[in-house]
């Protein structure tokens, strides 16, 4: 049994807030171009659209509105071997597509029990290699975390529909299940019962 358990528990929280920038170890901005549609429309239809360049800090809107953009990246040789995603965190809600129109992933950046980066991230190669490029498309819709609750005004979401980070990172896995195995540490101290075996242990 842990002498001091509520002085344990906030160390590993502290620690695993600390050991999160550890995931990502570098990354790199990259050229990205947006097209603002003017509804909700097919892929097909989205990829005609007439792309405009675009920059990290950009605001898009107003709500319920849709903008895809066209994110093109080449891997630096240096990343050889390694870990490679795109990441991509933006006041809305997202879904990454290839080049030929698949559906792959949504990306999340919405505050959730905690954590302020739920999934903004999408695996481009787990093992990259030199010269290795790649295309996708990102339907992003300027709304909450599945719509808006409630009719608060655009002054309580000032950052609503812009694009805070648009990068390629390379990835530390075994960073990534050490954050997790800590992070699941942290929860099992703050939510079992007081007595609860595997709080004790």
């Amino acid at each position: 049994m842990l002498k001091h358990l509520p002085l344990t528990t906030e160390r590993v929280k502290q620690f695993t807030a600390a050991f999160l920038p550890r995931l990502y170890p570098e990354e790199r901005r990259i050229a990205f171009t947006v097209f603002s549609a003017p509804g909700r429309i097919p892929f097909a239809e989205a990829i005609k659209g007439d792309y405009r360049p675009a920059h990290e800090g950009q605001r898009f809107g107003p709500r319920w509105s849709t903008h895809w953009l066209r994110v093109a990246s080449v891997i630096p040789p240096e990343w050889r071997g390694q870990e490679v995603h795109l990441r991509v965190q933006s006041r809305s809600e997202m879904l990454v597509w290839n080049a030929d129109g698949h559906p792959l992933q949504g990306l999340v950046t919405f505050k959730w029990n905690g954590l302020s980066d739920v999934r903004s991230h999408y695996p481009l190669t787990r093992k990259a290699r030199v010269g290795e490029n790649h295309t996708h498309y990102i339907e992003a819709a300027i709304t909450g975390l599945m719509g808006f609750w409630g009719e608060a005004p655009d002054t309580d979401a000032p950052d609503l529909g812009e694009i805070r980070t648009c990068r390629l990172a390379r990835f530390d896995r075994l960073a990534w299940d050490v954050y997790h195995d800590l992070l699941a540490l942290d929860l099992l101290g703050r939510t079992l019962p007081e007595k609860h075996h595997l709080r004790l242990r």
